[in-house]
């Protein structure tokens, strides 16, 4: 019984299926556009090495004097003293 009804079914199916092709319309070409990059110099970053570390990190400081940071998260809130 279910090989009949499987029978039935996949010949229903090809039956119904028709060669409905859709005629491709063909679109206009576009020009081709030619894109010049100029590439600049990024800026210079000046880099905390060995030699510079102790003074490079006194000035942030001196620049930020933020001494607390707030972080929100979904677990709760996390307070930081730098």
């Amino acid at each position: 019984m279910k090989e009949i009804l499987l029978l039935l079914t996949v010949s229903i199916l090809f039956t119904r299926c028709e060669n409905t092709s859709i005629p491709v319309k063909e679109t206009p070409r576009q020009k081709k556009v030619e894109i010049t990059v100029n590439h600049t110099t990024e800026p210079e970053i000046d880099l905390i090495t060995n030699k510079n570390v102790k003074q490079r990190l006194l000035t942030y400081g001196s620049e930020n004097p933020e001494t607390v940071v707030m972080f929100y998260t979904d677990k709760g809130d996390i307070k930081v003293r730098l």
